[in-house]
């Protein structure tokens, strides 16, 4: 017997357990503050501490005279000024279609100005539906 099993026998405690394999990971609790792993992917950080719950994914149907009258071009000087992707295009029914994904706060800005328009333009309605965030959409470019 080693020395050291014969003090643990002397004092009756068990031996060391044996190290027959990795030990199992024990999950490590999260610091204060910061969102739970394990939500269904919405406690994932992006480098500046935005939860991808932050960025959202919008489809903005606008109607009215909204064609000819520099819509698409209004819609990317906006997007410009903003950390956003997607597209803005002509659709064969007269509208303009929007399909905008990031930072809610910036998306629901750039819904704002889409709801404003140019001054050329007359906006009768915007029908917004909110999206499944994808992280597939090009910088904000005219696609039609």
């Amino acid at each position: 017997m080693t020395a050291t099993g014969s003090l643990l026998a002397a004092v009756g405690a068990a031996s060391p357990p044996s190290r027959a394999g990795p030990r199992p990971l024990r999950p490590r609790p999260t610091p204060p503050g910061l969102p739970s792993p394990g939500g269904g992917g919405l406690g994932r950080l992006f480098r500046d501490n935005r939860t991808v719950a932050d960025v959202i994914r919008v489809r903005a149907t606008v109607r009215g005279r909204v064609q000819m009258v520099g819509f698409r071009a209004f819609v990317l000087d906006h997007a410009d000024n903003l950390d956003v992707q997607g597209t803005v295009a002509n659709q064969p029914d007269g509208s303009v279609e929007c399909v905008v994904e990031g930072p809610r706060d910036q998306v629901e800005e750039l819904v704002q100005w889409i709801r404003e328009g140019p001054s050329s333009a007359r906006v009768d309605a915007v029908d917004v539906v909110e999206e499944p965030v994808r992280g597939d959409l090009p910088p904000m470019c005219v696609t039609a």
